[in-house]
């Protein structure tokens, strides 16, 4: 299986470097520029089907790519943001952010959803996809905590470390083989 994992284009959070997790922000007009720009980039690229997450920011992107493309377009609540409860809406500490994704400690927060949490959510969903679309190129448009754990998933975990300083650009496709 081919995988693309897209995460979402710019919000004011984004752009104000604030925590997003599952507080559901719309695109910005640049964050709806780069969704465009990535649909064309991948306008000659076959998909076989589309999953977005719910929250509003990666939903919309996804469809922006679907446009034009008759394929199938699920949403699935396991590819939404990780929750990070108390740190949401805050801006982005380093020190706080590392503990947030620090897999190895698996730290506990007092609302933030639990990163081993996180990480089986979205090896469940990724598990799924792998099993029922084997010889299909999937397309998600999903966030960067989101896109953290499908890195891990297809490439293996080098570190917490590293971990917490992968993030990739918005509206940026990754590609996979599964």
């Amino acid at each position: 299986m081919i995988l693309y994992v897209v995460r979402h284009g710019q919000t004011a959070w984004n752009a104000a470097k604030l925590l997003q997790g599952s507080t559901d922000i719309p695109l910005n007009e640049t964050g709806l520029r780069q969704a465009r720009e990535t649909a064309e980039l991948l306008r000659d690229v076959p998909v076989d089907r589309i999953f977005l997450s719910p929250l509003a920011r990666a939903a919309e992107t996804g469809r922006i790519i679907a446009e034009g493309r008759n394929v199938p377009v699920t949403t699935d609540d396991r590819i939404r943001e990780r929750g990070y409860g108390e740190f949401e809406g805050k801006t982005k500490n380093k020190e706080s952010y590392a503990r947030l994704w620090a897999y190895t400690k698996n730290y506990s927060f007092e609302s933030a959803e639990n990163v081993r949490a996180c990480f089986a959510r979205i090896y469940t969903f990724l598990d799924e996809i792998r099993e029922k679309y084997p010889d299909e190129t999937v397309l998600i448009a999903t966030h960067a905590g989101v896109a953290k754990v499908v890195h891990c998933y297809a490439c293996g975990m080098e570190s917490d470390a590293w971990l917490a300083d992968y993030v990739p650009p918005n509206a940026s496709p990754q590609r996979y083989e599964l």
